[in-house]
């Protein structure tokens, strides 16, 4: 059998029409428990209401102080039923107040409300017939019928019963009041009309309250269902921070188990690149020869293609058998076996990049030495694009790009001078830019300065790269600190903004400028005051004049804020073409900062 909802037909539309908008069991049920308590309140509240109304017109009629000129038994009749009508109310009453509540049976407050009703029908009969004698009016017929209608929501057989029931006695009584029959007819007319309209407004006000029943129930059902499915979601949500508590702390375990190994694994490099450093100071010199692609190094890591050369060391990328990762392999130059230095450099490049924990700096993984006396370094191996190859002279970076950048560099060279290590040559041609975070990895550890001393150190020996060098690391070598990098991130940041290094020229001629000239500011119609003014610091002549590269990276971090540059991965890159870099070179003891460099 189909649901209420999705019958069709005469007595579809009928049961429609009586009942009102069908219900499931459920709601049928809530309905009929709240119309009855809705009819049992109505009911109480309108006796208690009309109970003084009887009582005052049995006191009125009764005393003839009525209406005047009144027929013969006018007042007598309306007495009379109003005195009758005092002990059956009270009567109902006392049924729907007392009795009904205790003994809970629908039928009885059915039958209290009906009989309430069709008392109240049959009383406005009587009296509108007996007001046939004097001015034939059916108000009060008219107004029990509808508020019966009205005010009560009634049962489908009520509706009609206990109207057609006042209509009958209103019918059978006219007849014995009023001998006119034009009169009996004006009388019958509106009795009929209200009688049908109490009918409908019955239907109307029962299928509104059936249609709110409908409303609210569903209203109730979905905020039950929305709270049965919050509290589902929470508990899902419960059970997921629970599983990404857990996630966390394993993550956390495994990261603080990974720094562990990362720092054993730093300071084994440190600690064999000493030794090698030591074991190599008094080896003699001896001729390299190039790697071949598909050669297998050290029995572990298979040679691929070369990648890239410098001062000392050239680099291959390779597969390590034991990491099982891609690596970056540097060896020394073919052509650096003139000098048993520069293996003690190259030793000591691992050790300086081992000591610095930062993601900017790429990372020394592994030194080693192969069976037959080749020295050898696995680093991270960086996917990117030199720095150098994004300058020329028509290339430029906005300010606040440049700033970004260099921002990041002069993070990792705070962290490198807390480690004791001053890099000693930073330029274009060592850094990196990645697509990935941080964006920028700062290469070639090669000419670094390991502590004071450290190995490697030649002390009266002027190192680095003329367009990027400091005063000092050509006047005083041995002096040289943390404040050389500064002045060298100084001559970057010019070269980004303005296309060129501070000072042009050969080796002999930038060296020169550094030590007498003073450095040109940064243009207006190119940088902001406050990076013009920053890079002037940066490009003093006198060290402790210059900010610590913690200093600097607070300054360029703000400068690229008030700038709104992307993070440095982010950044656009300028495209030319290179042209020639400086080399790094070197000046052995005794020679002028005038005279031909060699190059390293």
């Amino acid at each position: 059998m189909p649901p209420p909802g999705t019958r069709r037909g005469p007595a579809a539309w009928l049961a429609r029409v009586v009942s009102g908008v069908p219900l499931d069991p459920a709601a049928e049920e809530v309905y009929e428990r709240e119309r009855r308590a809705h009819n049992r309140r109505a009911a109480i509240v309108v006796m208690l209401v009309l109970m003084p109304v009887h009582l005052l017109s049995v006191v009125v009629y009764w005393r003839d102080l009525g209406p005047r000129g009144a027929p013969e038994d006018f007042h007598a009749t309306v007495s009379l039923v109003h005195l009758l009508a005092l002990p059956w109310i009270a009567a109902l009453t006392a049924l729907l107040v007392l009795v009904t509540p205790r003994w809970r049976r629908a039928g009885l407050t059915d039958g209290g409300t009906d009989l309430f009703a069709l008392s109240y029908v049959l009383l406005g009969a009587v009296l509108s017939a007996n007001a046939q004698r004097l001015n034939g009016n059916v108000n009060v017929l008219m107004i029990a019928l509808l508020g019966s209608g009205v005010v009560l929501r009634q049962r489908g057989v009520s509706a009609v019963v206990i109207p057609g029931a006042g209509l009958v006695c209103f019918f059978a009584l006219v007849p014995l009041v009023q001998d006119d029959p034009a009169r009996r007819l004006a009388a019958f007319a509106p009795a009929i009309a209200t009688s049908v309209i109490a009918v409908v407004a019955s239907r109307l006000t029962v299928a509104a309250a059936r249609a709110q029943i409908a409303t609210r129930l569903t209203i109730e059902a979905q905020r039950a269902e929305l709270a049965e499915k919050r509290d589902e979601l929470a508990r899902l949500n419960q059970r997921l921070e629970q599983r990404v508590a857990a996630q966390v702390d394993e993550i956390v375990a495994r990261a603080r188990e990974i720094e562990k190994l990362n720092h054993h694994l730093r300071a084994q490099v440190i600690d064999r690149s000493r030794q090698l450093a030591h074991a190599l100071r008094g080896a003699g010199p001896r001729a390299e020869r190039a790697l071949a692609e598909g050669e297998l190094l050290d029995g572990r890591v298979e040679i691929g293609a070369r990648i890239g050369a410098g001062a000392m060391g050239e680099v291959y990328r390779g597969a390590d058998r034991i990491l099982g990762r891609d690596v970056a392999v540097k060896v020394p130059r073919a052509d650096s076996g003139v000098s048993t230095d520069v293996w003690v450099r190259f030793a000591a490049e691992a050790e300086a990049a081992a000591a610095v924990h930062h993601p900017v700096v790429v990372h020394t993984l592994h030194v080693g030495i192969t069976d037959d006396g080749r020295l050898y370094q696995l680093q991270e191996l960086v996917d990117g694009v030199s720095l150098s190859t994004t300058l020329g002279d028509s290339a430029t970076w906005p300010p606040a790009h440049a700033a970004r950048l260099a921002a990041a560099i002069a993070d990792a060279l705070a962290t490198a001078h807390a480690a004791g290590v001053v890099h000693r040559d930073v330029k274009p041609g060592n850094v990196m830019l990645t697509a990935t975070p941080p964006g920028v990895r700062l290469l070639d550890f090669g000419i670094s300065k390991v502590h004071e001393g450290g190995a490697g150190e030649a002390v009266a020996e002027v190192i680095g790269t003329p367009a990027f060098m400091a005063p000092e690391q050509v006047t005083a070598p041995a002096t040289v600190g943390s404040a050389a990098d500064v002045y060298a991130l100084g001559a970057l940041i010019t070269e980004l903004v303005t296309g060129a290094p501070p000072f042009l020229g050969d080796g002999r001629a930038q060296m020169h400028a550094h030590v007498h000239q003073p450095a040109p500011r940064l243009p207006p119609a190119r940088a902001p005051a406050e990076l013009a003014d920053l890079v002037a610091r940066c490009l003093d002549k006198d060290p402790a004049r210059r900010p610590t590269a913690r200093e600097a990276h607070a300054a360029l971090t703000a400068i690229a804020d008030a700038g709104d540059a992307p993070a440095a991965h982010a950044l656009p890159r300028p495209q030319a073409t290179l042209p020639p870099q400086g080399a790094t070179v070197r000046l052995q003891p005794g020679s002028r900062p005038d005279s031909r460099p060699t190059r390293g």
